[in-house]
């Protein structure tokens, strides 16, 4: 009699081991399922971020540096700035870029001061532009260059650097829309 109660309890067993490897075998294929498909969204991201072609700072740099002389000698030109914002916000990536020119401090003793102060200012006056450019691109008429801007300027990276002789700085930094 003492037989039967156990190959019950071993029948019992042997039915929740079943089970449970066979929960465990059905889990780890719906995990499977699931990391295959994060694969290939993001292959899918990927391959739509790789069919847009390179980013050419440099050109960017000059447009942006042609359009905003030609912004501050007619600075009532709305054309100009529209051109300007056609450059500027790169809607493909979700991107505004601004160029800021910095002209050394000659007060400064060393020239790696000067140089310090030129990027200084050349990053102030990318802000500035970007802070412009965003106000037009809500407002093309407003406001001009000759008015103070003030505003907070979205989290930016310095894309390209560039010295000219003199120790003038230009830079261009890229904000995210």
């Amino acid at each position: 009699m003492n037989r039967f109660p156990l190959k019950i309890i071993y029948f019992i067993f042997v039915l929740i081991f079943g089970f449970t490897l066979i929960h465990l075998a059905c889990e780890k294929k719906e995990q499977q399922q699931r990391f295959e498909q994060t694969l290939e969204k993001e292959e899918l991201q990927l391959s739509t971020v790789d069919s847009l072609p390179p980013v050419d700072y440099g050109d960017i740099m000059n447009q942006l540096y042609d359009l905003q002389q030609k912004i501050k000698q007619a600075p009532l030109e709305l054309q100009c700035r529209q051109a300007l914002l056609e450059v500027a916000i790169d809607s493909s990536r979700n991107k505004l870029y601004a160029v800021g020119e910095g002209l050394p401090d000659t007060t400064l003793a060393s020239n790696a001061l000067q140089r310090q102060a030129a990027e200084r200012a050349a990053l102030v006056d990318a802000q500035r532009w970007a802070l412009f450019a965003l106000k037009w691109s809500q407002d093309p008429n407003q406001p001009l260059i000759t008015d103070k801007v003030s505003g907070q300027v979205p989290p930016f990276r310095i894309v390209q650097k560039a010295q000219l002789l003199a120790n003038k700085t230009y830079l261009l930094i890229e904000i995210n829309l």
